[in-house]
This record gives C-alpha cells, structure tokens and sequence, in this order.
C-alpha cells in the first residue's frame, strides 16, 4: 500500500479522537508506537505547543479538533520530544472524514518532520550571517557582479577605497570604475573568467577615483554558481596596492639615478685620468727633480681616490645586481 510507503507520518481516528490507525513513518517519527485504541489526551501528551513547549491540550490538536468538530486543519507546527529527549518539529494538515450518509465518523492527519529542513534552514542563516559579517566587516574590497559586469553589491571597504557610495556603485559597471589603460586588459580577464578558463583568478589593473586619483588594486575574482553548475555571479576581492606601486616607482626611479651616476662617474674618471697622464709627462721633463717628485706624489695620491672611486662603482653595481636578481631593486 501507497500509505505504508510515504515518509509521512499518517494517523486516523474515529469521531472520539481515538487512534484506529498509523503507518510506520509515524512510528518512526514520533520515536515510539502510535498504537491503535490510543485516546486524545495520550496522543496529545506527545506533542509540544509553540511557543511555550507545553504538553498541548487535547482540543489543540489538529487531528482531534478534526475528528470531534469537523474543522479542517492546514500547516499546524508544534514539537515533539523524541524518544532520547530531542526535540523534533512537525507540521500537521488534518480533515475530518465522512462516510457515506454524510455524516463525520473520524479524521485522518499528515504529520510532516520538519527538522531536517529546519536545521538545514538554521545552518544556511547562521552561513549568510558569517558571510554577511565577514562581508561587511572586511579590510579588504569586495564587490560582487553580475555575468555582464554590472556590480550587485559592494562592501564598505570598497566604497573608501575609492570613494563612491553602495548606491552609485550599484549604477555602474566593473568597466566604468577601470583606468582607460587597462580596460582592454581587464574586460580580456573578465570575459576569460566567465568562459570558464579559470575558477579563480589574479590581476592587477588600476581603477578611477570619484575624485580622479588613479588607484592600483590586486583583484582575485572568483565564480559563484547555481545548482545547475552555471555561472550567476563573479566575487571580486581587491587589495589596494596603490601604496606598494608608488614605492616600486620610487625604488626604480631610484636605481635609474644610481645608474646614471655611475657612469658619470665613469667619465669624472677618464676625465681626471688624462691630465694626470699629461702632468706625468711634463714632470718628467722637468730639471729640478725635487719639485719633479712632489708633482708625480701628488698625482699617485689622486690617481688612489680615483681608483677607490671605481672600487665603490663596482661595489654598488654588483649590490644593485644582487638586489635586482632577489626582486628587491
């Protein structure tokens, strides 16, 4: 029989409310026997009223107020305690049932379990309230997109970092917020990411202000899809990097000018070296021999700074080699 096979618990009982009749899901829900020839109140003392979680009185029943007056019952949610003391919610639709002279000789009632699903209800709000908090609460830019790049959602590090508020943000697209430098760059991984080259994903690309300032930002995009495996939504979380890229520009311009130093000192060199070469040679010509040696003295204490000037080029470009090769030139 159908009845013996549905997972809900079916209960029916004369017009007295006493029980004539239960399948085995009502056993198996109540935790104990629903045995026939139960009567109202002891069928009552398994069930907890809302929102007290009081035994429910006979009369609150669905089933009895169906089986005794006639009313027909719909969607009725109350607890019971389980036969290890856990409490188990159900919702119970119940009717009278009328013979064939047309008068009421019992009811029949449906109890459905409910816990199931309401821990699984529980569990999904106590998820979208962490995500909600973390959302909401984070340092970090989040933004959340549509598949045509026109953002749903944005959390308040967003709206700082580049001063817009949720509302303007919510009017425009991921497209209008980028530099024109980068936008054909950023529309490329865009359109790369919704046609499934990658789940996640890594770019730095520069976005406008509302004041105009120009602000570098490190996006990680991610996929969020439906039940059927489809994309529905892009999650974007973006570090703002602005700070690091001005420092980058700071230490590269740095170098540049280190660079153009050393070979002008280079040049100060062969400069220096020159004369000296050509005073050598007029001190060597020279017939006071006394003067002679203080000239070619004076010269060897020069050519010294000289060559302990090239000794620190050669120092400091092995040092920006050095720096360079560990990324930090």
């Amino acid at each position: 029989m159908i009845i013996e096979s549905i997972p809900e618990a079916i209960v029916v009982a004369d017009r007295d409310a006493r029980i004539r009749m239960t399948n085995p899901a009502a056993d198996r829900i109540y935790s104990r026997a629903v045995h026939p020839g139960m009567d109202a109140e002891h069928f009552a003392a398994l069930h907890l009223c809302h929102p007290g979680l009081d035994p429910c009185p006979p009369d609150d029943l669905p089933l009895v107020r169906s089986a005794r007056h006639g009313e027909i019952i719909q969607g009725r949610e109350f607890a019971i305690l389980g036969a290890e003391g856990e409490l188990r919610d159900l919702v119970a639709d119940s009717a009278p049932i009328i013979g064939s002279d047309g008068q009421r000789i019992g009811a029949a009632g449906v109890f459905q379990d409910l816990t199931g699903r309401r821990e699984a209800e529980r569990a999904l709000r106590e998820s979208e309230e962490r995500f909600r908090g973390i959302f909401e609460r984070a340092g970090i830019s989040i933004v959340l997109a549509d598949t045509a790049g026109r953002i749903l959602r944005v959390n308040p590090a967003f709206q700082k970092m580049l001063g817009y508020s949720a509302d303007e943000l919510q009017q425009m697209t991921i497209l209008d917020l980028t530099h024109p430098e980068d936008a054909a760059a950023a529309l490329a991984h865009f359109q790369g990411t919704l046609a499934g080259r990658h789940e996640t994903d890594l770019m730095q690309k520069r976005y406008i202000a509302k004041d105009g300032r120009t602000v570098w930002g490190q996006l990680t995009t991610s996929l969020l899809r439906g039940p059927d495996g489809e994309i529905r939504f892009l999650i974007g979380m973006i570090e703002d990097i602005t700070d690091r890229k001005r420092d980058e520009e700071l230490r590269r311009q740095a170098f540049d000018q280190i660079e153009r130093n050393m070979e002008q000192f280079a040049i100060l060199g062969d400069h220096i070296r020159h004369p000296l070469q050509a005073i050598l040679a007029r001190a060597d010509l020279m017939e006071d021999e006394g003067t002679a040696e203080k000239i070619r003295e004076q010269v060897r204490r020069i050519d010294a700074l000289v060559k302990r000037l090239e000794e620190g080029w050669i120092e400091s470009r092995e040092i920006r080699e050095f720096l360079r090769r560990n990324e930090l030139a």
